[in-house]
Formats: C-alpha cells, structure tokens, sequence
C-alpha cells in the first residue's frame, strides 16, 4: 500500500511517499483506510513529534 513517512533521519524532518505492507489489526483493532488528509507546514515541529522519551 502507498504511504507517507515521517524521515527524523535529516536536520528537518521530511514526509516522503512509500511503499509499506498492509498493516493486520489485532484482536480488537479496526484497520482504518484514509481517503484524504491535511498537513500544514510547521506541523512536524509541533510537541509530540519532536518529543523524545528519555531512556
């Protein structure tokens, strides 16, 4: 299936379209299919995405 990832590998972070597996939901999980989404600009520097668990 086509997809969008987040590449965290460069100095800003990137969407790039690619290739992945269909994912298989677990017992008592929904497998959704994404008709149309939205990212605004600076939406890859917003909390979560640019959190990092302390390990």
């Amino acid at each position: 299936m086509e997809a969008w990832q987040c590449d965290e590998t460069r100095p800003i972070p990137m969407l790039f379209k690619c290739n992945r597996e269909r994912p298989v939901p677990d017992r008592n999980e929904l497998l959704i299919q994404v008709h149309a989404v939205g990212v605004t600009p600076t939406e890859l520097q917003w909390f979560p995405t640019t959190y990092r668990a302390v390990s």
